[in-house]
């Protein structure tokens, strides 16, 4: 995944992509981050990279995590998953 991380910051840094969904939620329990994977199985990780300030869950419907486009490190923030952001998809291109 730390792949196709970098290659979002760096295109956000180059063409100022919005926010972009990275397929991380805690829709199912609020609090238990968990990232959806090709099979629509949710999987638990200890690795992330908020923002100092997230995930904060504004408003008590924050749960879908996106890359911040104006933060140069690639920090997350929580959103509103109804809001229209572009996805960040994982893609194979050797199958």
């Amino acid at each position: 995944m730390k792949f196709y991380i970098i290659i979002v910051i760096h295109l956000q840094t180059i063409m100022l992509f919005p926010d972009v969904w990275i397929g991380y939620s805690d829709i199912e329990a609020e609090g238990q981050w968990q990232w959806l994977d090709v099979g629509e199985n949710w999987c638990p990780s200890s690795w992330t990279n908020w923002n100092s300030v997230e995930p904060s869950n504004s408003g008590g419907n924050e749960d879908c995590a996106t890359i911040m486009a104006h933060v140069g490190d690639g920090e997350w923030s929580d959103q509103n998953c109804g809001s229209g952001f572009p996805a960040l998809c994982e893609h194979d291109p050797w199958s």
